[in-house]
């Protein structure tokens, strides 16, 4: 442990671990067109003080119809011991800025998250190890239809649904300020209602440290944060394939087409037992991910010269705020490739192709004005390489 501030600490530390395990597989095909799998595994971990071990298993179907219909599903558990930095980092202090969204709040009634700015300290984030976590499990099942009615075209659809207990989460320094002032005050920015009693907002309030006393007490202090075990997180949705590959256009070459999308119907969140379930696609849940994403892909190739054009599409976001969304954000990546000999190969692309900029958030207060976890600030790109490979089989 190397002290480089006066009262402040890095962190270090050092451990480890025993493990074993034992699985194997199975697959049969029962009949023509009807073929079985299944898989076991038993895992076992020794970690200071502390054993654990899991049987896991899978089980799957795959159903043929006809030579054109396939039906599969497939259902199991896993499990996952926690990473060795999770449990033995050693305490460590560092002196990040926070904001105090508390005392913004009270001092100014209806205030927002973004009104906040100004009530930027610097603050000490302790964080050490856990040497008590437990170990993740899962449940997951899926099941899905594959087509292909000809050569040039497959479609596909599968749902999936997936339930995490025990999953190691690092805490948030600043969800940890967000919720500590939703708690204290009894509600949201936005006005949602919240459970001050909740397992989630004691642990919260027990977390962040101000001053007791003096010209500074109740003033913002620091923030405790060290990874958990979260009690449930379940998702469900559907998975959307589709490809096309055109006949030969003479002159031009072979055209194909890509498509993939995934919707999310439900994604809940319950971090201690005893608390309510979160909404994590709801804009005021304190979580900003998608409902949707989507990419579309189209490629040329003619002999020695490939091109495609691919576009991504990600869902709508919520807002800083967390009282409404941001819109969704489509962008174009061009590549291309060409075969100077069979060993040697010139590529290029051109990454943003549009110089599309990412979508400004009007909630976001300070620069640079959008959700950084989500979007960057690099507009148009490009790239070129040269391949040359020395023997073997050629590129």
């Amino acid at each position: 442990m190397e002290h480089y501030y006066v009262g402040l600490t890095d962190s270090d530390g050092k451990g480890s671990r025993r493990h074993w395990a034992l699985g194997g597989e199975l697959r049969v095909p029962v009949l023509s067109f009807l073929q079985l799998s299944g898989a076991a595994r038993y895992d076992h971990f020794h970690v200071v003080d502390n054993s654990f071990g899991k049987a896991t298993w899978n089980l799957g179907a795959e159903l043929r119809p006809t030579s054109r219909l396939l039906l599969r599903g497939a259902m199991g558990t896993g499990f996952r011991a926690p990473d060795l930095h999770y449990v033995f980092s050693g305490n460590g202090d560092t002196h990040p800025d926070g904001i105090d969204y508390l005392t913004c709040r009270r001092e100014n009634a209806g205030a927002s998250y973004s009104d906040c700015d100004d009530y930027e300290v610097g603050i000490t984030s302790h964080r050490t190890g856990n040497r008590q976590l437990k170990p993740e499990t899962s449940r997951s099942i899926n099941a899905g239809v594959f087509w292909q009615p000809d050569r040039s075209v497959d479609l596909s659809v599968d749902y999936f649904k997936v339930t995490l207990e025990n999953q190691v989460l690092d805490l948030s320094k600043d969800e940890l300020l967000r919720r500590e002032s939703d708690c204290v005050l009894g509600e949201t920015a936005s006005g949602s209602a919240v459970n001050a009693s909740s397992p989630t907002c004691l642990d919260a309030i027990a977390r962040v440290q101000r001053y007791a006393s003096g010209a500074f007490a109740g003033q913002l202090q620091g923030v405790y944060v060290n990874p958990i075990n979260v009690a449930r997180e379940q998702t469900d949705g559907i998975d959307v394939a589709f490809h096309w590959r055109a006949p030969e256009i003479r002159g031009l070459g072979f055209l194909s087409f890509a498509l993939g999308y995934t919707y999310v119907f439900n994604h809940t969140f319950r971090q201690y037992q005893g608390d309510a379930l979160i909404n994590k696609l709801a804009y005021d849940s304190g979580y900003d991910i998608p409902r949707d994403k989507g990419t579309a892909s189209l490629t040329l190739v003619n002999g020695r010269f490939t091109t495609t054009l691919q576009g991504q599409r990600l869902g709508r976001l919520p807002n800083y705020d967390e009282n409404a969304y941001i819109d969704a954000t489509t962008t174009f990546n061009l590549s291309a490739q060409y075969k100077l000999t069979d060993y040697l190969q010139l590529s290029g692309t051109v990454t943003n192709l549009f110089d599309t900029s990412p979508n400004v958030d009007p909630t976001y207060g300070s620069y640079p004005y959008y959700d950084i976890s989500w979007f960057d600030g690099v507009g148009r790109s490009f790239f070129v390489q040269l391949t040359w490979k020395l023997g073997g089989k050629g590129l």
